[in-house]
């Protein structure tokens, strides 16, 4: 079973990352809360820790995916992520990386709840990218990525319609079902999982081993095609994809509008 890891540094709780002590913040709040260059030494801490921890998941588990969620943006936050790739890839050779913001990906990494940019690729509805990209997205309806007590999950149709979509892209759809603090799944989760679950139990052949196949968009309509049998398979989504824009700035942690 193909085995993939999250990095992110901004969940360590590293005092090297987040200064207890500093006072201003600097950039997104995944960023540390100081600018790397004016404190070298603790920011070659973080690097250094960083790499040990890609070293060590490569020495043990040799993952198939490492998907870097970090600053990895030279000349501000560089956390000089070159230095282990060749460690990743003696691991696995067939190792797929993705750095957040960084350079060395396997693919193009596209913003946060971007299903749009992929519907209107540069402006035109009716193609596909090209080359492997990947939209990241929630299934929370807050759009938050951590558990959220408040929220429900999205439809089931609205997620299948926005995969649909980006299969006939030549994209990837990862979608992050958040856990409560005790790692449990909430009912609603667990619907939606069952039921992508029971859709696939007929459906995956129309997914799994695909690709775009022309005119790949009518309306919406998707069309792709199978690279094992080469059958084609037009897909009609239950509801029009959510095309959703970016998350709304000024919403609070959970996802919610601040009161008042």
């Amino acid at each position: 079973m193909p085995f993939a890891t999250d990095v992110c540094p901004s969940l360590w709780n590293n005092d090297d990352y987040f200064p207890p002590k500093a006072l201003t913040s600097f950039g997104p709040c995944c960023r540390p809360n100081y600018v790397p260059a004016t404190d070298p030494e603790r920011w070659h801490r973080v690097t250094t820790f960083l790499h040990g921890l890609v070293t060590e998941l490569s020495d043990l588990y040799a993952p198939d995916t490492f998907w870097f969620d970090c600053s990895n943006s030279p000349p501000m936050t560089d956390t000089h992520l070159e230095a282990v790739v060749d460690t990743m890839r003696k691991a696995n050779p067939n190792v797929v990386i993705n750095i957040r913001g960084g350079m060395w990906s396997d693919y193009t990494e596209s913003p946060d709840q971007s299903e749009k940019l992929a519907d209107t690729i540069f402006g035109t509805p009716h193609e596909f990218v090209g080359n492997y990209f990947e939209i990241p997205a929630v299934m929370q309806t807050s759009r938050q990525w951590a558990y959220d007590p408040k929220s429900g999950q999205k439809p089931t149709a609205e997620f299948l319609a926005n995969l649909m979509m980006l299969t006939a892209k030549g994209g990837n759809y990862l979608m992050n079902v958040a856990p409560d603090p005790l790692g449990t799944w909430p009912a609603s989760a667990l619907l939606t999982l069952a039921e992508l679950g029971d859709w696939f139990a007929i459906n995956a052949e129309a997914i799994h081993n695909t690709r775009p196949a022309w005119p790949y968009q009518e309306d919406e309509l998707f069309v792709v095609s199978s690279s094992v049998t080469s059958s084609l398979y037009i897909l009609i989504p239950a509801m029009t994809p959510d095309h959703a824009e970016l998350a709304s700035v000024g919403l609070t942690p959970t996802g919610h509008a601040p009161a008042g």
